[in-house]
């Protein structure tokens, strides 16, 4: 059995996330141990085509990057169970069985996080390139932070291959991104006239229309929760006010520890 963790931190990020990317490989190492794998990145991956970072300078961060991090790990490693993590993701004692588990039954590890809304978190662009109408669909709204699946199963397979596929469509991916990082950008071309269109999350759009397009299972994260962010965390602040100190379950298989430009909206796109 060969279980990989894959994370990867390039372009604008890189500055920006280092430290936290680092804490955060030191301590899934901790838990995981020998037992694991681990493809840590610095760095864009070296099967991104060159017009990815040429197109970033000119239109933004663009998270199409995960997708050749994720195949470079492949080409590298050969593991047969694959799962991206963003930077600041911490894994727990439960979560490589768990994450078997599902992977084994399914193929896939796709997060929902809630039934529909994606769509006014896509950009115009995005639902240009697709030929969707943005009031035509509910997307539900998947979890980009983690994610993954298992290469030996038909249903893994195919979810790769195709994520590979729309990673070569680039209007999918760049643009602004976040929910927003830059509400200036709210209510114009760069991402919608629809001043309801708050962001564009890459990776979870994409992700949720080849849901919508292809049918791939999706693990619900609310009803049976592998990941606790930083929405759990604010949520228990609104409910507990007062606190000096909010925690994430003792059991929670993976959490996220967001920087405070997360926080605070101030990440540079």
């Amino acid at each position: 059995m060969s279980f990989c963790l894959v994370s990867n931190i390039c372009g604008k990020n890189q500055n920006l996330y280092s430290d936290r990317f680092r804490e955060s490989h030191q301590h899934n190492k901790s838990v995981g141990g020998d037992s694991i794998e681990y493809f840590y990145q610095e760095g864009y991956p070296k099967t991104q085509p060159p017009e990815v970072a040429t197109r970033e300078e000119k239109e933004g961060f663009c998270y199409a990057s995960k997708v050749y991090s994720l195949l470079d790990c492949i080409e590298e490693k050969n593991p047969e169970y694959i799962i991206w993590l963003d930077a600041s993701v911490k894994i727990h004692h439960t979560f490589v069985n768990k994450t078997i588990d599902i992977l084994d039954r399914h193929g896939t590890m796709l997060l929902k996080e809630y039934d529909a809304g994606l769509e006014w978190l896509s950009s115009d662009r995005f639902f240009n390139t697709v030929g969707l109408k943005r009031e035509d669909t509910k997307m539900p709204g998947l979890v980009g932070t983690l994610y993954g699946f298992k290469i030996s199963h038909p249903e893994g397979n195919r979810f790769f291959e195709k994520l590979k596929e729309y990673a070569t469509k680039l209007d999918l991916w760049l643009g602004p991104c976040g929910i927003p990082w830059r509400p200036n950008d709210v209510g114009t071309p760069a991402l919608s006239l629809d001043s309801r269109v708050k962001g564009h999350r890459h990776d979870q759009s994409v992700m949720s229309y080849l849901h919508l397009k292809y049918g791939f299972h999706l693990h619900d994260n609310k009803k049976d929760p592998m990941f606790y962010n930083q929405q759990y965390i604010q949520d228990l602040s609104i409910s507990n006010p007062g606190q000096d100190v909010y925690y994430y379950p003792v059991e929670a298989p993976a959490t996220h520890h967001p920087t405070s430009a997360h926080l605070s909206g101030g990440i540079s796109r």
